[in-house]
């Protein structure tokens, strides 16, 4: 049987090594739902269980044979199609989907005689037609320029962890049953602090790597034409846990201005938003179209790749200001959550306690003069006391106030969320004014119970925070659609 390898459209390493990692993989998963069912089925049913070790045994040589099959099937789809078979050999290997050379078969290969030979008969006329590396075609869909940004699906992860973990504390904050409102309210603040930091990593995530026809970006190495580029390639790696990924790697020659010891730039390409397939498609796409238009004498500037005068990508600098305004926001929302913390948190069994008789309750303090506030002084200490009773037009009135039922010598307690400093002495001076009572009691019954006022103060700062966030997402917005524009 003869084989045309002519004139075909080949495709990348890195797309052959994805189609059968994901049928093996899909295999696998079907593998361990057998097993998963022989072990059930016969506890639901009161089975044997003597079909438990069957069932295993048959779903695991099943996956053994199925992978031995598909394995012959892919080798003759990916050694005909693959545009780099010697590349493609080296990566199976270190992925493990080839336990040889690639170019042999055992005896205990799955598959028909016609396949095996049909494989044979590609492998041998690659070798003799010396067609280990092939071209791939141009591709007129492929953007002049194509921009990798951080993963979303990570950043989503995260997401989706930080409302995980936020979620019980947050529960217990609404049903008013935590036991520890503190450290509630500082793991809620930080981990949706965290979350928005994500939600903008997914809204706009930041740019990696820009590759063009004239060249690559990226914040390591800054623009770099591709005859600056001494290999670029995507290759596989196995750590010492096992765990397989692909990696982009990036080797820069002198002509880059690099130092020595940065030429090497590496990235994981599961950090990536674009596939090792979609990556390495571009990468020999785009050297090929550099490599004609050199040959022509047309290196010039890339239009598509926008400097500025210090030579860094505008790509990169586009986002400082909103970044800025993004931190801004994140501090004032801090700092809103925990004022609204210490306001909400603030109850009788969180308050500091003082007991006393009254020694002075008026209108006025010396030069204080307020008709919506009263000074009351205990016998047995220093500092006097403002509480806000609030009875003018749009004032923030307690939730509940009867100041004027108390007399002189009544003896009454005093909560606050502060600690005073006991002093016992009995000078009234202007500098001890103490605003912090929250409450005011009188034989078990409450007379003050303070307003909401730091509360809105609270929202507020909040709000400002969300304003500066929002910016700041207007400015990342509004800062990509420029670039994008300039590019096109």
């Amino acid at each position: 049987m003869q084989t045309n390898l002519t004139d075909l459209n080949y495709i990348t390493v890195s797309k052959a090594i994805s189609l059968i990692k994901t049928r093996i993989q899909i295999a696998a998963f079907i593998m361990l739902v057998i097993v998963l069912l022989s072990l059930l089925l016969p506890l639901a049913f009161h089975l044997s269980y003597f079909w438990i070790p069957i069932g295993i045994i048959i779903s695991f040589f099943s996956f053994i044979l199925y992978r031995s099959w598909y394995t012959l099937k892919w080798k003759i789809y990916a050694y005909k199609n693959v545009d780099n078979l010697s590349e493609l050999i080296i990566r199976s290997l270190k992925f493990r989907i080839l336990d040889d050379t690639g170019l042999e078969l055992n005896k205990w290969t799955v598959g028909s005689t016609a396949n095996k030979k049909l494989l044979l008969e590609i492998a041998l006329k690659r070798i003799n037609e010396d067609n280990f590396v092939a071209e791939l075609n141009d591709d007129n869909s492929l953007p002049h320029t194509l921009i990798v940004t951080g993963s979303k699906t990570q950043n989503l992860t995260g997401l989706v962890v930080c409302f995980a973990i936020s979620w019980l504390p947050l529960k217990r904050l609404i049903s008013d049953t935590s036991k520890h409102i503190e450290t509630d309210y500082i793991m809620v603040s930080i981990l949706l602090l965290i979350a928005l930091h994500f939600i903008t990593k997914v809204i706009l995530p930041n740019t990696k790597i820009t590759l063009s026809n004239h060249g690559m970006w990226s914040r390591k190495s800054d623009f770099q034409k591709w005859n600056a580029i001494e290999n670029i390639r995507v290759d596989s790696k196995t750590e010492h846990n096992n765990r397989q990924h692909s990696e982009l790697i990036i080797l820069f020659n002198a002509t880059s201005g690099l130092q020595e010891n940065k030429r090497e730039i590496k990235f994981n390409i599961k950090d990536l938003n674009k596939s090792a397939d979609e990556i390495e498609y571009a990468i020999k796409i785009y050297r090929k179209r550099f490599e004609k238009r050199s040959g022509h004498g047309k290196t010039q500037i890339p239009s598509d790749t926008i400097i500025d005068n210090t030579g860094t990508s505008i790509a990169d600098n586009i986002t400082s200001s909103s970044l800025k305004l993004l931190a801004g926001g994140m501090l004032v929302i801090l700092l809103g959550c925990y004022m609204l913390y210490r306001t909400l948190s603030v109850t009788k069994e969180n308050c500091y306690k003082i007991e006393g008789h009254i020694s002075y309750l008026e209108d006025s303090f010396g030069k204080y003069k307020n008709k919506s506030t009263k000074f009351l002084k205990l016998k047995e200490y220093e500092e006097v006391f403002s509480l806000f009773i609030g009875h003018g037009q749009g004032d923030f009135s307690p939730q509940m106030e009867r100041i004027n039922e108390l007399h002189i010598d009544d003896a009454i307690s005093l909560y606050m969320p502060d600690q005073i400093t006991i002093k016992h002495n009995y000078e009234i001076k202007d500098e001890t004014l103490n605003k912090n009572v929250a409450f005011i009691e009188k034989n078990g019954q409450d007379y003050f119970i303070q307003g909401d006022q730091k509360k809105y103060i609270a929202y507020f700062i909040l709000g400002a925070g969300a304003l500066l966030l929002v910016f700041s997402l207007i400015s990342r917005i509004s800062s990509h659609k420029k670039h994008s524009c300039t590019r096109n």
